[in-house]
């Protein structure tokens, strides 16, 4: 597990995203730090692009340092990228044109136009060579019928095709079928996409959620996730019971959002926990946290709403909603990224603001 300073300080506070880091104006080499490591700690989901770009220019740092590290191996690569995609979207020069160069000479060139292609204009982009079109071939299953599916999983010969069979079902209304053939299916290694199948099943799903749980097996995970969407006070020792066994995992963080989640909602004892998990550098499940604490400690969660507003997390940030957004957070330079006739196209868009692409800076 990646090691991070106490979230009492400044550091570790920038290290996890949270508000508090951003808004005490921090060192900027503290800042950089963040830039040369990825300490997110699920790089997937844990979004720290749009906080970082908006140190970079609170600050007024040095984007050469960034741009460089295009050129350099992972992580750094990918977390130059996300940071350079954000400023560039903001109308940075200097970056935008140190990311076109790079991507007609660097070796990673075709990624890179991939990646900003998504997310800027594209009088930004439109004169190199456009990504190759790619589009996911359509499910093998979506023309199967609802009982075709089932008959698949209760076949256990095609164990290979049992994990997307359960991703399309997780794509349609539930199916009560579907609780019977998991209690005689192999289940092993399929928890999650079991989890979400079973999620469309809501509620109906709770008496055969509380079986698996005591029963201790392959499909605890998707009973855990069913109590605590729609379970009741009696499941809140259960919900206690995988709080703990969370705690006793530290490298293992996902997890506590639904749980909390759960917790809050029927009424349990959430608040000592919330406030523990907070500061997790799993910043993807902050969110969750936030809406908790609004129903377990509203007058906490308001304190943490003003945080919020620079918060890494897009979820956590949106809390208050676009009235209460700090006119410091969204102001940002007019720049013109080439001159003359070509930026005239921009009018559409306000001067002076950041774009469409983040409307919660």
């Amino acid at each position: 597990m990646m090691d991070y300073d106490s979230p009492n300080t400044v550091a570790g506070q920038l290290q996890r995203g949270l508000g508090r880091g951003a808004r005490a104006v921090p060192d900027p080499v503290l800042v950089e730090a963040c830039l040369r490591h990825q300490y997110a700690w699920d790089w997937q989901v844990d979004s720290r692009d749009v906080y970082l770009a908006r140190l970079v220019r609170d600050l007024g740092m040095p984007v050469q340092p960034i741009l460089a590290r295009l050129h350099a191996e992972e992580p750094e690569f990918t977390g130059a990228l996300g940071v350079l995609a954000c400023l560039g979207a903001a109308g940075f020069e200097e970056v935008i044109a140190g990311v076109r160069d790079y991507i007609g000479r660097g070796r990673r060139g075709p990624e890179v136009l991939e990646h900003v292609a998504s997310c800027w204009p594209s009088l930004f982009w439109e004169d190199r060579e456009p990504p190759a079109q790619r589009s996911a071939p359509p499910s093998r299953h979506r023309t199967w019928s609802m009982g075709e599916l089932l008959a698949v999983l209760r076949d256990p010969a095609p164990r290979s095709l049992h994990r997307s069979v359960l991703r399309e079902l997780a794509r349609r209304p539930g199916e009560a079928g579907l609780l019977d053939v998991l209690n005689t299916m192999d289940t092993a290694g399929l928890g999650g996409a079991i989890a979400r199948a079973v999620a469309q099943l809501g509620s109906a799903a709770v008496p055969a959620a509380r079986r698996w749980a005591a029963a201790d097996g392959p499909l605890r995970g998707a009973a855990i996730s069913t109590l605590a969407a729609h379970g009741d006070e009696t499941d809140v020792p259960l919900l206690l019971a995988e709080v703990a066994r969370l705690d006793s995992t530290p490298d293992h963080l996902c997890g506590y959002d639904e749980l909390v989640t759960g917790l809050a909602r029927i009424g349990g004892p959430v608040t000592a926990i919330l406030r523990r998990v907070w500061p997790t550098p799993h910043s993807y499940e902050r969110a969750s946290y936030l809406r908790a604490y609004r129903i377990a400690a509203p007058a906490v969660a308001q304190s943490l709403l003003v945080e919020g507003l620079w918060d890494c997390e897009e979820g956590v940030r949106r809390a208050r909603g676009a009235r209460c957004r700090d006119p410091r957070a969204v102001e940002l330079p007019a720049r013109r990224p080439d001159g003359g006739r070509r930026c005239a196209r921009r009018r559409s868009r306000p001067a002076g603001k950041l774009t469409a692409w983040l409307p919660t800076w």
